[in-house]
């Protein structure tokens, strides 16, 4: 095993998996919390992601809808 593959993932190696998985729980929790304050009132809320991580917005998308 080469020095470079032990950074990343606790197995070794480079993995993306807990990166992408942050970043969607960003989201998912970004857009509960817009919704939650559209739905309380008094304010208009506005959220930006990435194009890229707009499918995980979907289920907040469509609540909000």
């Amino acid at each position: 095993m080469a020095v470079g593959d032990l950074q990343g993932s606790a197995g070794g190696g480079w993995s993306y998996t807990a990166a992408i998985c942050s970043l969607a729980c960003a989201n998912i929790g970004m857009g509960a919390i817009l919704n939650g304050l559209a739905a309380h009132g008094g304010i208009i809320p506005f959220g930006a992601t990435f194009l890229t991580f707009s499918d995980y917005l979907r289920p907040s998308i469509r609540l909000a809808a």
